[in-house]
């Protein structure tokens, strides 16, 4: 029986990161039934429970070692590979995959990004340790490009996209008014005001609309989007809740028009075949919209896309 190791932000309440899990598991599980998995989790108890499968504290350096011992492949997947975040978040990554290959353990990378790296001692060691990993699948060109030079890297895609749960997806009936979903993060670069202000503008111009935040992250993005809707002038909005990360699906499949800052709010919206639009400075955010050749909707700012949006709004979705 061959024992996997899975590694990556797991555990923290992140709709995107916990589909990237379940897609795993189905897939692996569906390859071989008899499959051993482990996940690394901040929340241990709460994957076991909802995943039905082994999973250890990713903050216990015993029970990773642990872990990685008793394995036969461990496989890390996600956008984990960047310091924008923190450079202590992708140290503790690459940590993992040296220790790994210490332990004589087989390395894939399934289904990553690479960037933004800011700091050139961090893109200096990320480059040296990917030298010791078997396997990288990357998902975005962009991702391709900067690593093109390793020997073991080839161009694949999220792993969102082998989800079980894809085809049982439904066209829902047509929205008897505009439903726009909002997916929010906290950012750094985020001005608020402009975020109301944007919301204000949309509902202004058309008020046979409904604005839809959904928070991926929930100990996060909940808080943003509560402060939002207390400053809206337009009272007609709501917050879609997910208790498992799969409910996202059929959220976003009610949704007409999806705006996000989150990479996996995009990604289900090109899958669910709507209209997506991305507001962010993310690398990797840019890659997947210029790998789906929607370049032209990729905005930095809130400010910028009030127009473009009008624009989309009186093209798809109002009748003469």
């Amino acid at each position: 029986m061959v024992t996997i190791v899975l590694s990556g932000y797991y555990g923290f309440n992140n709709a995107g990161d916990e589909l990237i899990l379940d897609s795993l598991i189905y897939n692996f599980k569906k390859k071989n039934p008899k499959t051993s998995l482990i996940v690394l989790s901040k929340t241990p108890e709460y994957t076991q429970k909802i995943f039905n499968i082994n999973s250890v504290n990713r903050d216990n350096l015993f029970e990773v070692y642990n872990a990685f011992k008793k394995s036969d492949l461990v496989v890390f997947s996600g956008g984990l590979y960047q310091d924008i975040t923190s450079s202590l978040s992708l140290y503790y990554y690459l940590f993992q995959i040296i220790l790994a290959k210490l332990l004589r353990k087989y390395v894939i990378l399934q289904g990553v990004d690479f960037g933004p790296i800011n700091r050139k001692f961090n893109d200096f060691i990320l480059r040296i340790t990917m030298n010791f990993v078997d396997e990288i699948i990357v998902r975005t060109e962009g991702s391709f490009k900067y690593l093109k030079t390793h020997k073991n890297i080839q161009l694949g895609k999220d792993m969102v996209f082998y989800s079980q749960y894809i085809n049982s997806i439904k066209p829902e009936n047509i929205n008897t008014h505009i439903k726009i979903g909002l997916i929010l993060r906290k950012l750094k670069y985020n001005n608020l005001n402009e975020i109301v202000n944007f919301c204000n503008i949309i509902t202004t111009e058309f008020k046979n609309s409904e604005i839809v935040f959904i928070p991926f992250h929930l100990e996060q993005d909940i808080e943003l989007c509560i402060e939002i809707i207390k400053k809206l002038e337009y009272k007609k909005t709501n917050i879609k809740r997910w208790n498992l990360s799969t409910d996202i699906f059929h959220i976003l499949n009610n949704i007409d028009i999806i705006i996000s800052q989150r990479l996996h709010g995009l990604i289900i919206g090109y899958i669910l075949n709507k209209q997506i639009i991305s507001v962010s400075e993310d690398v990797k955010i840019k890659f997947f919209m210029n790998d789906i050749n929607k370049g032209n909707l990729v905005f930095k700012h809130f400010s910028e896309c009030s127009k473009e949006l009008l624009s989309v709004i009186q093209r798809n979705f109002l009748t003469s």
